[in-house]
């Protein structure tokens, strides 16, 4: 496997380990720091919590010999991985991330402004810390080392964003309000045609439920996989290999 990886730094915290049971949504303590898998109507999310003071990121991109997020966090020794950028193929059947990624500084791939992006940056104490950018405006990007393209914003200052209300396998993220805390969330659906599953919105409320402040999707559908050492590799029944995704290691490696 050739693809480019990318590596952005941090300090170490232990995290402690999900139960792999199963739940009903009402069943669930959202002041945990563990969630098991939420069981839904014929899909199910999984949700995992990451301490940014405890871990390095690191970027996966290929975009001519697609991979797995199982392959890129086997690859790289990573502990949490999950898809990220939407893409396309040009005039020349050439793949092409659908948005930003810029890493340590560097412009991989152009903006569009049309989407939402996940930005990394280090605080004044030196902590890695993420914010989300509801527009690939340039004033925005210019402003931090690492950026992450995505869909769409769907919880911003803890308000609720409207879209349509269809039920798709999703992947997503939210940040607490200081930018220490994200959650990978991967809802997969039970059903081959990959019509059960989570809305925007549902999503939004369940990351809420979690104090996040803002949250956005990135690639779903057919396109939704994570990896996490609670559960292991889960992505939706028609997951394809895809060329973009994020990893997280613990600095203990």
């Amino acid at each position: 496997m050739s693809g480019k990886f990318f590596y952005f730094f941090s300090s170490l915290f232990l995290i402690t380990l999900i139960s792999c049971q199963t739940t009903n949504w009402s069943e669930i303590d959202f002041t945990q720091d563990s969630i098991p898998p939420i069981k839904l109507h014929k899909a199910k999310a999984y949700i995992s919590k990451i301490d940014l003071d405890s871990v390095a990121l690191v970027l996966g991109i290929n975009t001519e010999d697609f991979y797995s997020v199982a392959d890129f966090a086997k690859e790289n020794n990573l502990d949490y991985a999950i898809n990220t950028t939407p893409y396309y193929y040009d005039q020349n059947n050439q793949c092409q991330l659908l948005g930003i990624t810029k890493f340590n500084e560097e412009t991989l791939f152009c903006a569009n402004e049309k989407y939402s992006a996940l930005a990394f940056y280090f605080n004044e104490e030196n902590q890695l810390r993420a914010k989300i950018i509801k527009n690939q405006s340039q004033e925005e990007i210019q402003k931090y080392p690492a950026v992450i393209g995505a869909y769409f914003t769907i919880l911003q200052d803890n308000q609720i964003q409207e879209f349509k209300k269809y039920k798709r396998s999703r992947t997503a993220c939210g940040l607490s309000s200081d930018g220490r805390y994200l959650y990978l969330l991967c809802v997969t659906s039970n059903l081959i045609s990959d019509l059960s599953g989570m809305t925007y919105q549902e999503c939004a409320e369940l990351l809420k439920e979690l104090n996040c402040s803002d949250a956005l999707e990135f690639d779903g559908g057919h396109s939704s996989a994570m990896y996490s050492p609670e559960f292991g590799y889960i992505c939706a029944k028609s997951t394809k290999n895809i060329p973009a995704s994020i990893g997280f290691y613990r600095k203990a490696h």
